[in-house]
């Protein structure tokens, strides 16, 4: 009896597959970088160089009416950094995996070593006629994608997930989308070591006036000793423990309008809430931060030139409080220029992003397998800063385009211990071709020229100038 079961079951699973019905979708991307002296050294700084590659397959099942099963398969995906950046997407570095041919010394090999495919998405939908339910581990996104990435552009380099339940409730042009996510699950019978993200979305969506409109509330909790918030940004002698509770609140709004020849968006975002870390003192370590960001462009009528502007603030940690925390970062895919705010740069973090890494580069606990911020990928961030970046596009034919971009900043605190500093980050001019031989081929190259401001000279750095090169290639399908 049994056997025929077996034999029943494989038989379903095979009728199964042959009505169901698979596409696929995906991405190949190569990117070359060349960064001169980003520790800003005059004298004895070196360059950071390399080439990534990474391949991005996405299988959606029509499994019946209504159900719809969808992952993402993450290939040559850098998995010894996977320790060190969990959400990202950087790809693998050329020559990072160890040859598999054990009859020669690694360094003639004649072979590459084999790389990992990463499961990255995995969730099912069960649309209805007013909307739709969810569950898995499934993308999110809200707005400009200041807070919140899903990472589908062609070059993004991180990506937010969840592994959440909701339901999305359709009324005419709004949704609302009210989910329960796991963060982290602690032992399956101490319900009080999970952490967890419970998040409500509604949006306003448009199509004939192209206007959106969205509010999200989120708020992630955990019991004492079962979080992880870091605690190695604070610079006083005091000694941090994970003694209360986190509880952390956030709300955005964003607001985006497509014109003719003229789009507009905007996005703020306000998190507050208590950080579960305690001095020795004995007193609770909350947080309070906001963000906001501007985005504008101008396509002129009957001519080639698109005007292009985006703008920004997010605050910064001031070090005199010690019992607060007012660093807001944005989302590491949210990049104004090629090396200001994308690229660790200079002898000091002085947005104050490497803090609050997952495993940030603190002096106790390095991260490995980069022993230096200066020595990692483009995981900077936007924090403490007040930016502004005008760009100027000119659109050869269809297939052809040049676009500069001008991107300066401004410290909105001063960083580390360091005490009325000047606060300009630096000038930085970039320059970008795109070719679009064919629909789903894309290739870039492009430089950046960096005078880095009087901030940087904090921390025995002289260097007058910089600059960086890259080279992108992408196919999708």
């Amino acid at each position: 009896m049994l056997q025929w079961s077996f034999i029943l079951i494989v038989m379903a699973m095979f009728q199964w597959g042959a009505y169901a019905d698979v596409q696929w979708s995906g991405v190949y991307r190569f990117e070359g970088v060349l960064l001169d002296n980003p520790s800003l050294i005059k004298d004895g700084g070196d360059s950071k160089d390399y080439f990534v590659h990474h391949m991005v397959l996405k299988p959606k099942v029509a499994v019946a009416d209504g159900f719809e099963l969808n992952a993402r398969f993450d290939a040559f995906n850098g998995a010894t950094d996977q320790n060190v950046h969990p959400n990202n997407q950087l790809g693998s570095a050329f020559g990072s995996s160890s040859s598999n041919n054990d009859q020669y010394y690694t360094s003639s090999a004649g072979n590459a070593g084999a790389d990992i495919v990463e499961i990255t998405q995995a969730y099912l939908t069960y649309s209805y006629n007013f909307g739709a339910f969810i569950v898995g581990r499934a993308p999110i996104h809200f707005g400009l994608g200041m807070s919140y990435d899903a990472g589908d552009d062609m070059f993004d380099h991180w990506y937010d997930t969840r592994d959440l339940v909701g339901f999305k409730i359709h009324f005419g042009n709004v949704y609302v989308f009210p989910m329960y996510a796991k963060i982290n699950e602690g032992p399956v019978g101490q319900k009080s070591s999970d952490a967890e993200d419970l998040r409500v979305q509604a949006e306003y969506d448009n199509k004939d006036t192209d206007i959106k409109l969205g509010f999200l509330f989120s708020e992630k909790k955990a019991k004492k000793d079962n979080h992880d918030f870091s605690d190695q940004f604070n610079e006083f002698p005091s000694t941090l423990t994970r003694g209360d509770d986190l509880k952390i609140r956030s709300l955005n709004f964003y607001l985006k309008k497509q014109l003719e020849n003229f789009y507009y968006g905007f996005e703020f975002s306000y998190v507050s809430g208590d950080t579960g870390l305690v001095t020795d003192t004995g007193e609770n370590v909350e947080l309070e931060a906001f963000g906001a960001a501007a985005e504008l462009e101008y396509k002129m009528p009957k001519n080639s030139l698109t005007f292009g502007l985006k703008a920004g603030y997010a605050s910064g940690d001031d070090k005199t409080t010690e019992d607060k925390v007012e660093s807001f970062i944005f989302n590491r895919n949210y990049d104004v220029g090629m090396l200001l705010f994308n690229h660790p740069l200079g002898q000091q973090d002085l947005l104050g992003v490497q803090s609050f890494l997952r495993r940030g580069y603190h002096v106790n606990n390095p991260a490995t397998p980069n022993s230096s911020r200066l020595e990692d990928f483009d995981v900077e961030a936007i924090s403490n800063l007040i930016y502004i970046a005008p760009s100027l596009k000119y659109d050869f034919n269809d297939k052809w385009n040049i676009k500069t971009t001008f991107i300066t900043g401004f410290l909105v605190e001063d960083a580390q211990n360091f005490t009325d500093m000047d606060k300009t980050v630096g000038y930085e001019l970039d320059i970008e071709f795109s070719y679009q031989p064919i629909q789903r081929v894309h290739l870039m190259l492009g430089g950046a020229a960096l005078l880095p401001g009087s901030a940087f000279k904090e921390g025995n750095v002289d260097s007058k100038f910089t600059y960086g090169l890259m080279g992108k290639a992408a196919v999708n399908f």
